[in-house]
């Protein structure tokens, strides 16, 4: 089976929150994670309904999200400007940037191979049309996620120190092709319970030079011990 990785963007100002508290934790956790919020609200309203069916329970909001790439719609949104940001403290401070976001990245090996509470999806669980399917059974991932989308020419946001090969640049629905659903295929989730040590991100990614030093610096203060690097192309410019 090829070695597939998962992302999380997050706010870059919010990543020592992150690595000091030693976790990821959901949204819903009981202790909470007080984060930069950049996402539509409606959509994490959505997400906090019993819409789907999850095999441990709860709804989407009581686990950790990540993506199969780093390329999705969301990203394309966040570039254009149209996602606002808000504060910890529930304030709108402007519009979300593509350079005030960094990448989180896991194996979905590691996260099974440390034995949590983790299922993934076929398509995006932000609407029910197409309506998605959780799984938990890591044999089933390759058959389960719509690997065609993320895995045909041209390859972008490779990440060769992490083995990392790419995703297909495109990502929009295509009518004409047999590509009608890939948006939503793309945006296919890695779902973890409550919430996701920081010892299993392999990786932190950056957007510009700036961020990388921030990065390091946070990181070694923390005493982060995986990779960090500087990849603008994950990011959609």
């Amino acid at each position: 089976m090829p070695t597939r990785f998962a992302f999380r963007q997050v706010d870059r100002r919010d990543l020592g929150k992150i690595l000091a508290d030693g976790e990821i934790r959901s949204k819903n956790h009981r202790f909470a994670q007080p984060c930069h919020q950049t996402s539509h609200a409606q959509i994490v309203g959505f997400r906090g309904t019993p819409a789907f069916l999850l095999p441990y329970g709860g709804v989407v909001n009581d686990y950790v999200q990540f993506y199969f790439s780093p390329v999705t719609a969301f990203s394309f949104v966040i570039h254009r400007g149209n996602v606002e940001v808000k504060n910890p403290a529930g304030n709108l401070i402007g519009m979300s940037s593509i350079a005030d976001r960094v990448f989180l990245v896991i194996k979905v090996s590691d996260v099974y191979g440390a034995g949590l509470q983790a299922c993934f999806s076929d398509y995006a669980l932000n609407s029910m049309a197409p309506m998605p399917t959780v799984v938990t059974e890591i044999d089933r991932l390759e058959a389960h996620v719509k690997w065609p989308f993320f895995d045909e020419g041209p390859l972008v946001a490779k990440i060769p120190e992490i083995g990392y090969e790419g995703v297909c640049q495109y990502f929009y629905d295509d009518p004409a092709s047999n590509r009608q659903n890939r948006k939503s295929a793309r945006m296919a989730e890695l779902l973890v319970k409550d919430a996701l040590p920081q010892t299993l991100i392999c990786c932190i990614v950056t957007p510009n030079e700036a961020v990388y030093r921030d990065a390091l610096a946070v990181a070694g203060a923390h005493n982060f011990r995986g990779l960090i690097v500087n990849k603008p192309s994950c990011f959609i410019s």
